[in-house]
């Protein structure tokens, strides 16, 4: 269909992600809109305090949840509904509970149609002392605060089907729309490099007219290494 037209040029499972991504939103009843899917994003985000902890040159008791979380959610997810995306958010919390009230929002702030899941209390244990596989005799559990970035892994494990593409950070950090399409094609750039490589008689990418850079033109590193 029209719709799909272009998609094919960009082989392989990164560029067609691309492809959808680069799709602008369209309107009416058309076939060809039915057709088209929108890009599907899950917006995971970890956070591990919902008020600060007075470390790092912040204010100990800030709202944290109101103050930086949901700016950087909001402003991240608006772009991306407004390329005509559909995204769900996904907050992985450290702490014991999100009220329903703190919830609200969150919730308030979202597009219409973005649906919102909290996994409270998401931080995982471990045993602190030693390196054996297994724990010695009365050793207990600790909660392992430098574990919480990675428990995105299980959301992303048991969601792999649901959405094109899974943006994972922490909750300062600010992620848009812009900034997955640079990622989606250089990716997709290496990807197109892959699959020609492949395909060649000698399996190598052979690059023709490159370019030509003066070293002394490179940014200088600030801690003197080579």
């Amino acid at each position: 269909s029209e719709s799909n037209e272009g998609a094919d040029n960009l082989v392989g499972p990164i560029g067609q992600v691309l492809w959808k991504a680069e799709q602008k939103p369209t309107s009416g009843d058309t076939t060809a809109t039915r057709q088209q899917e929108p890009l599907r994003v899950l917006y995971v985000i970890t956070t591990l305090s919902e008020y600060d902890k007075g470390t790092r040159g912040t204010t100990r008791g800030a709202d944290r949840l109101q103050n930086v979380v949901i700016p950087v959610i909001q402003d991240g997810i608006v772009s991306m509904v407004e390329r005509g995306w559909h995204v769900d958010l996904y907050l992985l919390c450290g702490y014991e509970e999100l009220l329903p009230e703190r919830r609200q929002l969150i919730q308030d702030v979202l597009p219409d149609g973005v649906g919102l899941e909290v996994w409270d209390d998401a931080m995982p244990y471990y045993y602190s002392k030693g390196n054996a596989a297994k724990p010695k005799e009365g050793q207990s559990l600790d909660v392992a605060s430098h574990g919480l970035s990675r428990q995105h892994r299980y959301v992303v494990r048991d969601k792999l089907l649901q959405y094109d593409f899974f943006a994972c950070f922490e909750d300062d950090m600010r992620i848009t729309a812009d900034h997955v399409l640079n990622f989606l094609e250089i990716s997709a750039g290496v990807e197109r490099l892959r699959l020609k490589a492949e395909q060649s008689a000698d399996g190598l990418v052979h690059v023709e007219g490159e370019s030509h850079r003066d070293p002394s033109t490179r940014g200088k590193s600030l801690d003197k290494a080579e």
